[in-house]
């Protein structure tokens, strides 16, 4: 008898979790997680200032070679954030009224490089051909003649000036 007892316990049991809506295997129902608020994207980093090209100083000094006897010294600067690779500078004369050559053509650098905040002087040689004599030689330099460098500042490329020939 002591077992019908057990059992109708059991039964009982069963029928009072059933009613509070627990199975007699069952345990509690899993709390939901709770979904995480979407995140923004990182902040990106910000882009680089570019480089900008200044020409610093030019002048012109004799050079000891006949055929090429003028020296133009300049001056180039990176004033911008980034590196300059790859630029060419170089400065056009104008011959004086009269003269049966109206102008020339100088390269200071070909494929320059310069890091950010740096800069160096250049040397190059050349030959003034002008034939009706001066006392100073008219130049445009242009520091990135060819708009190799993406540039901050693209008007502070060019520089006009007249020189005195030494």
């Amino acid at each position: 008898m002591r077992n019908v007892y057990k059992v109708a316990l059991i039964c009982l049991l069963a029928a009072a979790l059933a009613v509070v809506g627990v199975g007699a295997c069952d345990g509690p129902e899993p709390t939901p997680m709770p979904t995480p608020p979407e995140q923004p994207p990182p902040p990106q980093p910000p882009a680089a200032a570019p480089a900008d090209l200044l020409l610093t100083e030019i002048r012109v000094e004799r050079n000891n070679d006949p055929g090429l006897n003028y020296r133009i010294v300049a001056g180039i600067m990176n004033i911008g954030m980034s590196d300059a690779s790859g630029f060419s500078a170089g400065c056009v004369y104008r011959c004086p009224p009269g003269d049966t050559i109206t102008s020339g053509g100088l390269d200071i650098v070909q494929g320059g490089y310069l890091a950010a905040r740096k800069a160096m002087t250049y040397q190059s040689a050349f030959r003034y051909q002008c034939t009706v004599p001066s006392s100073s030689i008219n130049l445009d330099c242009d520091v990135d003649s060819f708009n190799d460098v993406s540039e901050s500042n693209e008007n502070n490329n060019i520089r006009q000036v007249s020189l005195p020939l030494p």
